[in-house]
């Protein structure tokens, strides 16, 4: 995880980082921060190196992201 200029660093400090984070596993083996960016900000800040995550598989997320309307 790589800090991003758009980091509320104030808010992402008063996160609850119990709350899991939601990612998405690629093909590739990467995993992408769907939300909870500002959780994973805190958790490296404050030096933890695991937290809790719903892990999402390329193809299910693809499904969501392209349903008709």
């Amino acid at each position: 995880y790589e800090y991003n200029e758009t980091i509320n660093i104030e808010h992402a400090m008063n996160t609850d980082i119990n709350n899991p984070i939601i990612v998405a596993k690629m093909k590739n083996g990467e995993l992408f921060v769907l939300d909870g960016n500002h959780r994973v900000y805190k958790a490296k800040h404050l030096g933890i190196d695991k937290i809790k995550a719903y892990i999402l598989s390329e193809e299910k997320i693809t499904k969501y992201m392209y349903c008709e309307l």
